[in-house]
């Protein structure tokens, strides 16, 4: 209940909109997307190493910004709205442009993740506080947990580009129509 309140309408339409397929492609479809663009073990390793050090710089920057920009509305949608659209390019099937975006856009997911935690931790009475944080985390996991078999034979059935694009395109939509619902709600 106390998840599902006013003050945190970014981080529920970041959630629903965004952290849910952030956490789809991190556990599911990264790997076979790095393998689908034809990347070799070293090449998917250089990307892995890319990956761990663009989030770490990612979050030292953030960490400063952050104290010169202490709107967390305003961080929360503009990383929303910049993992969506690097998230756009990771189904290519160049190994420079997947990579890059993989690079690209785990620094943004990760900070947005600690960004509506924040929010969360900021808004939410202490006495209800860790329930709020564990039931972001449980709605985040969830689609992994009930589509990781189904997404599987998903990539069977039409290939990993494809899928990746289809479910980058719908969390798109998803983001854009809960930003508009809670817009006129507002």
């Amino acid at each position: 209940k106390s998840i599902f309140v006013s003050n945190l309408t970014p981080v529920i339409i970041s959630l629903f909109g965004v952290m849910i397929l952030y956490d789809l492609f991190h556990q599911i479809l990264n790997a076979s997307l790095r393998i689908a663009s034809g990347m070799n073990s070293i090449e998917m390793s250089y990307v892995s190493v890319g990956v761990l050090l663009f989030s770490s710089l990612f979050s030292l920057t953030y960490s400063r910004f952050k104290h010169l920009h202490k709107n967390l509305e305003s961080n929360i949608k503009f990383l929303s709205i910049f993992y969506l659209i690097i998230n756009l390019f990771s189904y290519s099937t160049n190994k420079l442009i997947t990579g890059s975006s993989h690079v690209l856009k785990d620094g943004p997911g990760v900070i947005l993740d600690n960004v509506n935690i924040e929010k969360i931790n900021k808004e939410v009475s202490s006495k209800h506080r860790s329930t709020a944080i564990s039931s972001y985390n449980f709605i985040k996991s969830i689609p992994y947990a009930v589509l990781a078999i189904p997404l599987g034979k998903g990539i069977d059935y039409i290939g990993i580009n494809k899928l990746a694009f289809y479910l980058s395109v719908f969390s798109i939509m998803v983001y854009a129509v809960l930003s508009i619902i809670f817009r006129n709600k507002a």
